[in-house]
């Protein structure tokens, strides 16, 4: 957008000093300046075009940009509840562990007691 106005406030000037007819003796050879008909209108209008195919052009880089990060907050947010559901789990498995456990050592001594 920068670069956009300060062609078109260059193009202002070299459209006033053409105006103003500074420098007409040095610059001899009209053929050599193609853009001496053009108008301040002209080229804002074309850099306004230009402008508006770079955000078109962008638009679908930021839309998959969008939807990737979307991913990433959504794979974010279940960290949480997957780390809890696995240490629920994990006491789970250590609740059933010790219960095997202590059954094991029940019928162990009640074998080892049995004559």
């Amino acid at each position: 957008k920068r670069f956009a106005i300060s062609l078109s406030n260059l193009f202002s000037v070299e459209k006033d000093l053409e105006q103003a007819h500074i420098g007409d003796q040095i610059k001899s050879n009209k053929k050599n300046q193609p853009f001496r008909k053009l108008r301040k209108s002209a080229v804002d209008d074309a850099l306004r075009v230009l402008a508006r195919g770079k955000i078109d052009r962008s638009g679908p880089s930021l839309k998959t940009l969008r939807s990737m990060m979307s991913a990433y907050f959504a794979d974010l947010n279940s960290v949480v509840p997957a780390f809890r559901e696995y240490s629920e789990a994990t006491n789970q498995l250590h609740q059933l562990n010790d219960a095997h456990s202590l059954k094991s050592n029940h019928t162990k001594k009640s074998s080892n007691q049995v004559p």
